[in-house]
């Protein structure tokens, strides 16, 4: 370093988690409060500046309580004094998608925008658990060209000092900040005292500095503004000034360093705790978070793009309205799930509304598409290329009578037929067009039937998409008029019956015709395992786990699918296993489901008889035990390289993980990690890393899949919104961690708190849950991997696309 002058930028904040301990109205209580304090400092003090936590929803958070101070807003969001964003809400980076992460930069940013500021240009993440190696190319989509950083540097990364290039695998790069002492710093009110803290914070940042241009920051947690800091700092003096974010980086380009180069992932506790418990925690709302992300991107978009052509398009702010409520569950105390009870209470509501919102909108496209090409016929959506179809459909009774269907002359499974009354309606015929108009808000009317006897008419109506050739609910009412009909009866049908087909091609859209088929082969009975052009799987009676045999080469791949459960007395952030053995499943039943000419399947029956909970003292799993039954399709497609697996149990244990296991060879791991491949390294507590501010664990974050090397290539598992797994002695995915505490400090994990020691019941998973995912066998590469895991991960999609009725005759 020369001996040019040191420049302490101060930046004044505060760390505002908008839900946490407690729910996001609560919080708002405080937020008012401390918005009031710092407008009143922006105006009694000109050179005061302060930047709100890199997120901008708590300016729509502020306003809906205080709309008469908008002006007042805006005017200092204009002036450069009071600075957000550019975040809408601050994400946790590996929980949602890539794609989510840049949605949440456009909410943030134009949200700014709109009340006349600029958002702050860096990446400031100050209390993520832990960093995507992508991150500077999501920043970079947006035009941001730096990061700012608390937790996750390994020591590695601590001795490049505060400033870095970060480099993501494509080649994006921006600069790097990590904080060294931390992201927030709180004064004492006595001045003396203040002033040794500020003397202290210098030499600490000074001491990892590669430059004269240092960040401080004044703002913890929730923390109004201290009234007393803008004096203080106006009478210390040089090299203390207020800045911002912005500010910073500017002096630091001016400075023209050359920085070290870091490539990779930022996952480390050894500087801050990791609390990579969050991965599993609540697993139900990662898996809801999963299906809404993949809804909005690969069926509400696309169907909506599909039938823009026809016009009549709903506001593109229904979208809009979507993906700002899915975001609004992604802050990181959200969706990873360490919060009170009543936070994710209040998310599960969110996804409902966002949830809501995409039918109507996938409802409004395929009305809309009934004057196109498509209408009539499958519109199959195929984000990934997969070759399977596993649908779902609601038909005609007669439709399903035969089991059997071609999609696009492919031979098609119907199965799973659930057929049921779900309507009855009787009254005076005057009531009709009022019980049609209702009928068609939830269905549209497939096929429709009436008798009349006397002045009494009958009719039965399947719902489902409008064909051609049914009649129009406006007839019904003219031959009941005709007739001197006086009374109705409509009785209604809904019949679901679930398609199987291998799709001829992998086009991202195209409109099949789907037929009734009756020369396809019948299903037999057959034996207990299955049988594919490529893998054959084989049921072991003995301990309940598949056997999987490569056609062409031989291999065979024994032991999989192994549930195996531990005792947890660990908090919602780290978890932390009890002494015993692992509990093992054993095997009730195992029976063919299915058996057709294009997949096969298994239903498996297992039994966990597991503690109830953990004894008194929290260090041992209880004597007293409950039944944990656990039901599993096992699915092979004829043509498949690949096992699907779909899991469903009611847990009934508490303070508890459940995995299932996959044993085979290789060392660490690879995953895919929004949009690029990630190598994790074997890292387990050691030696060196006993005085770490939390001991490394076998759970890692989950986007579509995880694989294991050996001579033969790639082998691998993939899932639908499971966010954790495992790389010790093969591959484990988490299929529940229930635990009853937000945090405690009496882990030999972690032995600082990282929360508040609040109970959460609801963090026991005491719920019906269910689990997808699939294994593949080795791959000559990575990337033929990938593309099979996410064709699988986000597979296609179909529905029956509605065709208007023909005009009736002329009279």
């Amino acid at each position: 370093m020369t001996s040019a002058p040191l420049h302490v930028h101060v930046v004044c904040t505060t760390h505002w988690d908008r839900e946490w301990y407690l729910s996001a109205e609560r919080f708002r209580f405080r937020l008012v409060r401390t918005m009031d304090a710092v407008l009143a400092l922006l105006e009694a003090h000109p050179n005061y500046r302060f930047t709100l936590d890199g997120q901008a929803i708590v300016l729509e958070d502020y306003l809906e309580i205080r709309p008469e101070r908008e002006a007042e807003l805006r005017r200092h969001l204009a002036s450069g004094r009071l600075r957000a964003g550019p975040w809408y809400v601050q994400p946790d980076e590996f929980l949602v998608s890539d794609e989510a992460l840049r949605r949440n930069l456009d909410l943030g940013m134009a949200l700014v925008r709109r009340l006349g500021g600029q958002p702050v240009m860096a990446g400031y993440l100050p209390d993520a658990f832990g960093h995507l190696a992508n991150l500077p190319a999501v920043l970079r989509s947006r035009g941001i060209g730096a990061a700012i950083f608390t937790r996750g540097p390994d020591p590695q990364v601590a001795a490049l000092g505060d400033l870095f290039c970060w480099r993501a695998p494509g080649g994006e790069a921006v600069v790097a900040h990590r904080q060294p002492i931390g992201y927030g710093l709180t004064l004492s009110e006595d001045p003396q005292a203040a002033r040794a803290q500020l003397r202290a914070a210098l030499g600490a940042l000074q001491a990892e500095a590669r430059g004269h241009e240092l960040l401080l920051q004044l703002g913890s947690d929730h923390s109004r503004p201290q009234p007393f800091v803008p004096e203080l700092i106006g009478a210390v003096g040089a090299p203390f000034t207020f800045s911002d974010h912005d500010a910073y980086l500017a002096a630091v380009r001016a400075e023209h360093l050359t920085l070290p180069v870091y490539q990779g992932e930022l996952r480390s506790g050894a500087r801050h705790p990791l609390l990579s418990g969050t991965l599993s925690a609540r697993l139900y709302l990662k898996r809801r978070n999963f299906a809404l992300d993949d809804r909005l991107r690969f069926t509400a978009e696309p169907l909506l793009a599909r039938a823009a052509p026809s016009g009549g398009a709903p506001p593109e702010a229904y979208l809009r309205r979507a993906w700002t409520l899915l975001v609004r569950n992604h802050p990181h105390d959200s969706i990873c799930g360490c919060s009170v009870d009543e936070v994710h209470d209040e998310m599960e509501v969110r996804f409902q509304q966002a949830e809501g919102i995409a039918e109507e909108l996938e409802r409004d496209a395929l009305a809309r598409l009934a004057g196109s090409p498509d209408a009539g016929r499958l519109l199959v959506l195929n984000p990934h290329a997969g070759a399977f179809l596993d649908t779902e459909l609601l038909l005609a009774r007669a439709e399903v009578a035969g089991g059997a269907a071609r999609v696009g002359g492919q031979p098609a499974q119907l199965g799973a037929v659930r057929s049921a009354l779900v309507s009855t309606l009787a009254g005076p015929a005057s009531e009709l067009p009022q019980w049609l108009e209702q009928l068609e808000d939830r269905h549209p009317v497939r096929w429709l039937s009436w008798t009349v006897a006397g002045t009494h008419l009958r009719a039965e109506v399947d719902e489902g998409p409008r064909a051609p050739d049914c009649p129009a609910p406006d007839a019904l009412l003219a031959e009941a008029i005709a007739h001197g009909v006086r009374t109705v009866e409509l009785r209604v049908y809904q019949t679901r019956a679930r398609l199987t087909t291998a799709l001829a091609g992998t086009a991202p859209a195209q409109a099949l015709d789907l037929a009734a088929a009756s020369d396809l082969p019948a299903e037999g009975a057959g034996t207990a395992r299955l049988l594919g052009a490529h893998l054959v799987v084989e049921v072991d009676h003995q301990d309940g786990t598949l056997r999987v045999t490569e056609r062409k080469t031989g291999r065979v791949w024994p032991g999989l699918h192994a549930l195996h459960d531990v005792g947890d007395r660990g908090d919602t952030y780290t978890f932390s296993a009890t002494p015993e053995a692992p509990i093992r499943a054993r095997l009730l039943s195992a029976e063919v489901a299915e058996r057709g000419p294009v997949r096969q399947s298994l239903d498996l029956v297992y039994e966990l008889r597991l503690p109830e909970g953990l004894t008194p003292e929290r260090d041992a799993r209880s004597p007293a035990t409950v039944s944990l039954l656990v039901r599993t399709r096992v699915a092979l497609w004829a043509a498949a390289r690949h096992v699907e697996f779909s899991t469903s149990f009611t847990n009934t244990a508490r303070d508890h993980r459940l995995r299932v296991h996959f044993p085979g060879p290789g060392r660490g791991s690879l995953a895919d990690s929004a949009g690029v491949t990630v190598s994790r390294p074997d890292l387990r507590p050691s030696a060196d890393t006993v005085n770490w501010a939390e001991q490394p664990a076998d759970a890692h974050p989950l986007t579509h899949w995880a694989a294991k090397q050996d001579p033969a290539g790639s082998w691998g598992v993939a899932a639908r919104g499971l966010s954790e797994y495992g790389h010790a002695d093969g591959l484990s995915l988490t299929l529940v961690r229930a635990v009853g505490w937000l945090s405690r400090d009496d882990l030999p994990e972690r032995p600082s708190q990282a929360g508040p020691p609040y109970s959460v019941p609801g963090a026991q998973c005491l719920r019906a849950l269910t689990a997808e995912y699939a294994w593949f066998p080795a791959f000559a590469a990575a990337e033929q991997l990938n593309a099979a895991a996410l064709a699988y991960a986000h597979p296609p999609r179909a529905w029956l696309v509605p065709a208007r009725p023909s005009p009736p005759p002329p009279p």
